[in-house]
């Protein structure tokens, strides 16, 4: 019976990722597989670091191939992040390396673990504090079944055509912040219906076929969980780091648990939690009352050992300054809530220049 690499790779299909539904091979994590004589030689390239899971992985790889008759004997090269491989023939062999986006110089994620937190509406306000601190910046709108920045900008133009590359195209501009979103190019009362083949293609054509402008900062409004969009933005380019939102109730800071844990293993830094909705600041008196509770942010972030950026309060002028179209730091600049998303772009500001 011959060896056959279909059969071994649809083998190493049936081993998933801890914690997640997704296998090793579709996370690309099996770099090659290559039959010298009877020996089948495989490259086994983790993202993650953490030396338990590569460990669990590898010893599955194993009995996946032990288990296989046709495979009399094998190998496995562990290839570590950042790692070089030596091929017999001795030229050097690089892990395949993510290509930075031209035109961006730092890519921040904003995400969260569940939807309904104001994710958008932070990521929004950051891109904006981010101008607003003199920082050349654009915003991604990966949300690719809820597009939302149209409606959180009042802008329902098509982004024209490239001069110099016909297929490619120029975001839009919104008082010098550079947007671009699939909600630009469909019709907005049709639903999008696609399956993750089709969700990774369109993070692809939404990252590499726009002309960005020489960005300081291209912050990403991330579709909540972590799901194909997640997985493919983090495979196609590196990611400064990421900003995940939550709010203080304990049903959501579960959740920011598993947003953290899809950061790690694919060896993406997390920089901070934002809580949003912390405390509800009523329009008439100006009373602040903890609806949602309090503390739960600091309290994750403490168990995470990550920063808590800020808090942003439930606010009745910020729901409606994204309802009008208008982002409130655009909107109210001086105001206190402003303020937080300019405290918390500073912060960003300086771990990213701490690299």
């Amino acid at each position: 019976m011959s060896i056959n690499k279909k059969e071994i790779t649809k083998s190493l299909s049936q081993i998933k990722y801890p914690g997640f539904k997704r296998d090793i091979v579709s996370f690309g994590f099996i770099k090659n597989i290559k039959i010298e004589d009877d020996t089948v030689v495989i490259d086994f390239a983790p993202t993650t670091r953490d030396r338990k899971i590569i460990s669990e992985l590898k010893n599955k790889i194993e009995t996946r191939l032990k288990n296989m008759k046709a495979v009399k004997s094998f190998r496995i090269n562990l290839i570590k992040p950042g790692e070089k491989k030596q091929n017999p023939n001795q030229n050097t062999t690089r892990l395949p390396k993510k290509d930075k986006l031209p035109g961006v110089k730092n890519v921040i994620a904003v995400a969260s673990g569940k939807g309904g937190v104001g994710k958008s509406t932070v990521a929004v306000n950051l891109a904006g504090a981010l101008v607003k601190e003199g920082q050349k910046t654009g915003l991604l709108d990966l949300d690719i079944y809820g597009p939302s920045i149209p409606t959180m900008f009042s802008l329902r133009e098509r982004p024209r055509l490239d001069e110099k590359n016909q297929e490619k195209v120029v975001p839009l501009d919104y008082k010098g912040l550079e947007l671009m979103s699939l909600g630009f190019v469909i019709n907005p009362e049709d639903p999008v219906i696609w399956r993750g083949p089709m969700v990774g293609k369109a993070v692809k054509q939404l990252l590499h076929e726009v002309v960005w402008d020489n960005l300081d900062y291209l912050v990403i409004d991330l579709p909540p969980g972590t799901g194909d969009t997640q997985i493919s933005l983090l495979q196609l380019i590196p990611v400064s780091g990421a900003v995940i939102v939550t709010t203080p109730q304990e049903v959501a800071l579960s959740d920011v648990r598993k947003a953290a844990g899809l950061f790690e293993k694919m060896d993406t830094p997390v920089m901070g939690i934002v809580e949003n909705m912390a405390g509800y600041v009523c329009p008439e008196c100006g009373h602040e009352s903890d609806i949602f509770g309090s503390g739960g942010g600091a309290a994750e972030a403490d168990r995470l050992k990550v920063d808590l950026l800020g808090k942003i309060p439930l606010e009745q002028s910020l729901r409606q300054s994204g309802d009008k179209g208008e982002p409130l730091v655009f909107a109210a600049p001086d105001s206190k809530t402003a303020e937080k998303f300019k405290t918390i772009s500073r912060q960003l500001i300086r771990k990213t220049e701490q690299k």
